[in-house]
């Protein structure tokens, strides 16, 4: 939302947000406008403390949505954003009726997925009545387009991760069989990625790439993650670098030393739901950099689909040590291949995720829906 909001004028932005996700958030890519936070905890504890947190940030609900309806009169506002997630959407459609504002949802995770307690089918209500009356809804992949139909009965368009092209100088690379290859890794390691990384860290530990004609090769992580995590995965390698995260300014250069871009989604049952919905914002970046992409996570991932469909990138489909060896292969040891997939990636990323792009469509959309409430209710 930084990203796509970030040239709009600052004194026509106020951002509310939760005291919670400031204090966690990072401030790098934070939007030059007014910030306004509302007290919210941390959502769990130990011995039922954690549903305590959590049961309060719901009674602080109508507090909430009379604050925005405060900011909405204060600013003079004529157009609301909010993402679909936690609570704050509800005081937002609460507002929005209220005042007669008109509201944009953005859907970027999917977390309705108490189906059965008597709340969470209240919740799941109360979202459907809330992207009903939405003035445009945005999701982040097909895949979430599709489960909020499914699920919801709520009609959306798709928005793809976006960046800024990075520059020319960046993209340029010579194609050669390449024996040493850097593969590189940029962005958090949470459940969705570790299973992927620790199996292309343990090819790399095991010597899986000698058979394959690759005498050696080194991995390189940009990650927030300490020394101590990396020793307890069992990361610990000469040959895996560790750094740590790096700003959005600096992200085109670090990219631009890569032989291969590796971009993995969880094979892990457990957060399926996540995977065949939710879609890696760094697939933006990756694909800006025109450097050759390996995707690895399974078939049913919102991003084997369009890695395939797309063919940006070779593609890994099945959890195992010797196809993912073979992926890396059939880049390193390839100079078309490598000349391909990298123009290929460029092509995608200005069709798809040029950041320029989707701000224009989005302040049209925002003048057109402001324009709404400008005019008034039809007499």
């Amino acid at each position: 939302m930084g990203r796509l909001l970030e040239a709009y004028p600052a004194d026509s932005l106020v951002v509310l947000t939760g005291s919670h996700a400031s204090r966690v958030s990072t401030t790098d890519g934070r939007l030059p406008c007014t910030h306004i936070f509302f007290p919210t905890s941390k959502g769990w504890g130990r011995w039922g403390i954690g549903r305590i947190r959590t049961a309060l940030d719901w009674l602080r609900l109508s507090w909430l949505t009379v604050r925005v309806i405060r900011l909405i009169k204060l600013y003079s506002s004529t157009v609301i954003i909010t993402i679909l997630h936690g609570r704050f959407y509800f005081a937002v459609w609460a507002a929005a009726r209220i005042t007669r504002t008109p509201y944009i949802v953005f859907v970027h995770d999917y977390y309705l997925n108490d189906k059965r307690s008597i709340f969470g089918k209240i919740v799941r209500l109360g979202t459907q009545v809330a992207l009903r009356d939405a003035a445009k809804v945005f999701a982040i992949s097909p895949g979430m387009r599709e489960r909020l139909q499914s699920d919801l009965g709520a009609e959306s368009e798709v928005q793809l991760p976006a960046t800024k092209a990075h520059p020319k100088d960046a993209n340029q690379r010579v194609w050669i069989r390449n024996e040493n290859p850097c593969i590189v890794y940029a962005g958090a390691i949470t459940n969705a990625v570790e299973d992927c990384l620790g199996l292309l860290i343990q090819v790399l530990i095991d010597g899986a790439l000698k058979p394959c004609g690759i005498d050696s090769s080194r991995i390189q992580l940009y990650s927030a993650i300490s020394p101590e995590q990396v020793k307890a995965r069992g990361w610990r390698h000469p040959d895996v670098h560790v750094s740590s995260w790096i700003s959005q300014a600096d992200l085109p250069r670090a990219l631009s030393k890569a032989d291969i871009l590796f971009l993995p989604f969880s094979f892990r049952e457990d957060v399926r739901d996540s995977i065949e919905t939710a879609f890696p914002s760094k697939t933006a970046d990756y694909l800006a950099s025109g450097r050759p992409i390996l995707v690895f996570g399974p078939k049913y991932s919102t991003l084997v689909s369009y890695a395939s469909q797309e063919g940006f990138a070779e593609v890994v489909d099945e959890f195992n040590a010797e196809a993912l060896a073979r992926g890396i292969q059939n880049i390193a040891l390839s100079p078309s291949r490598q000349k391909t997939l990298g123009t290929r990636s460029l092509e995608t990323f200005s069709r798809n995720h040029d950041i320029e792009r989707q701000r224009r469509e989005v302040e049209q959309l925002l003048g057109k829906v402001a324009s709404v409430k400008r005019a008034g209710p039809a007499s």
